[in-house]
């Protein structure tokens, strides 16, 4: 009897299983702490109730709802990454997300950290064969976004070292890190870590057409993070980082086929 050929590894498959146990997993670990969070009713900071597509208002006061939304969003994660349902299970994950973290947006490792998640989602619904590239397309989207964003609100002064400067010190004066007023303290390291980010955002796209800067660009993107996270407590490694698998998972799959 002829041996049976293995599988050959799918990296958006694999992609696939491991970005929804990290997002599955992450929720489950801070569920406890975002229903605390839910109760001091943070809507009120908006004044009014998110909306949905900026048009229909989302449910935010009912505890209940709140609940069955992140419950059925862990589960439904769970069962994408256990490979039950490989596009009902995002879908389901999806439907519960529009009503979970709309809820807590004021939470400081949400807002705007959850934002590629259902976009992530979107592409295994409607396109999981092309995830890699879909994801990559929009990581670069975004940070290019971020990178614009600057120009636009400062234009190429961006890049002089103040404006980080004075997000250093708006951030040290609610979470007294050391470390915000060490940087803002040495204007030249500030200019220096501007001009850099700026270039890195603006040009993180060129990943797309030349894979051999994947490496650089996600190393980069990781310290960038990291910085953030210790020097002004801004963490996008809950929600956000675990979009950066995508890079990873292609290797992944080489080096189990090697083992198979």
């Amino acid at each position: 009897m002829e041996p049976i050929p293995p599988v050959p590894c799918d990296p958006a498959r694999l992609f696939s299983i491991l970005y929804c146990g990290v997002i599955a997993l992450q929720t489950l670990i801070h569920y406890r702490e975002q229903l605390q969070f839910f109760r001091t009713q943070p809507d009120r900071v908006y004044g009014q109730p998110p909306l949905l597509l900026g048009l229909v208002p989302l449910p935010t006061g009912n505890e209940r709802l709140f609940m069955a939304a992140g419950g059925g969003f862990i589960l439904a994660l769970a069962a994408a990454a256990g490979g039950f349902a490989p596009r009902a299970s995002p879908a389901a994950a999806l439907a519960c997300y529009l009503f979970y973290f709309p809820a807590i947006l004021p939470h400081g490792y949400v807002m705007r950290k959850t934002n590629l998640i259902p976009i992530v989602l979107a592409i295994m619904i409607m396109a999981p064969g092309q995830a890699i590239v879909l994801v990559r397309l929009s990581l670069s989207l975004v940070y290019l976004s971020a990178g614009v964003e600057k120009l636009l609100a400062s234009g190429v002064r961006w890049a002089d070292g103040r404006n980080l400067q004075a997000y250093l010190l708006e951030h040290y004066l609610y979470t007294e890190r050391p470390q915000a007023l060490w940087l803002a303290r040495r204007a030249r390291l500030c200019r220096w870590l501007s001009t850099g980010v700026l270039i890195w955002e603006l040009s993180f796209w060129l990943i797309m057409f030349f894979p051999a800067l994947i490496p650089f660009y996600a190393l980069v993107g990781l310290a960038v993070h990291a910085g953030t996270s210790v020097a002004m407590r801004i963490h996008y490694w809950v929600y956000f980082c675990p979009a950066y698998i995508v890079f990873a998972t292609p290797w992944l799959c080489a080096w189990i086929a090697s083992w198979t």
